[in-house]
């Protein structure tokens, strides 16, 4: 009897922590705890360096209640990166700023995406704070346009909301960037954008050569080996031919 409740507490804990590395490096760990969210599984993803292809690193499934963790090694003395937590169902992913030694903690209630909160990361707490704000403003634009499709009766008042709400999107964009120059998660901020093009009154409102010119200055002095400052170089380099 004993052996198997030692072979059942070995088990469920090979479940919870999910990725360890044993290269050398920095111990560094992703844990939290995920209630009323209807998954029962999350994964962990780098981010390239060029900010495309994201690479799956580990893989979780939730306990009973709804705790997780990932620990892997990052290289001593390396720049911070980004990485995801994604989730089987379709749902946004939880993007996160992890440095060497990094200890993030998130929770949640309900709709992760929504209501999660990090702690052991500045920079990853800066994304939630934009998340939120910014989203709140996107999904109103999105819950607009599909009434434009269908009530013909209120198209003026549907078309006053989505300017509305691509407004506010672009101004939380805009705002948010420039209080936090050098930082990594405004580097994250500008990678979203609402259209300007579908909404014409809104044109030259959002980021421009001026944004991207003065985050790769602050990425510069703050991060001066990050790998995305090359992304941003290249970004004002096109602006400008």
């Amino acid at each position: 009897m004993m052996k198997r409740s030692i072979f059942a507490a070995l088990l469920f804990a090979a479940t919870i922590v999910a990725c360890t590395t044993t290269s050398e490096g920095v111990n560094t760990r992703v844990s939290g705890r995920f209630v009323g969210s209807n998954i029962d599984s999350v994964y962990l993803e780098r981010v390239s360096d060029n900010f495309s292809s994201p690479e799956r690193i580990g893989a979780a499934t939730l306990a009973d209640n709804g705790a997780f963790s990932f620990e892997f090694n990052v290289e001593d003395g390396t720049s911070p990166r980004f990485y995801r937590l994604t989730f089987p169902a379709n749902m946004r992913p939880v993007t996160l700023v992890v440095a060497p030694g990094d200890d993030i903690v998130l929770e949640s209630a309900g709709d992760i995406f929504l209501n999660y909160r990090v702690t052991g990361s500045e920079e990853s707490a800066l994304i939630q704070e934009f998340n939120r704000r910014y989203f709140d403003a996107a999904d109103r634009l999105v819950h607009a346009a599909e009434k434009l499709m269908v009530d013909v009766n209120n198209t003026a008042d549907w078309e006053m909301e989505a300017y509305s709400a691509a407004r506010d999107a672009i101004q939380v964009q805009v705002r948010f960037i420039g209080s936090n120059q050098d930082k990594l998660a405004a580097f994250y901020a500008m990678r979203h954008n609402v259209a300007e093009s579908y909404i014409p009154q809104l044109s030259g409102m959002g980021i421009n050569t001026a944004h991207r010119q003065s985050l790769l200055s602050g990425l510069k002095q703050s991060y001066p080996d990050s790998p995305y400052i090359a992304i941003l170089e290249q970004e004002v380099s096109d602006d400008n031919t």
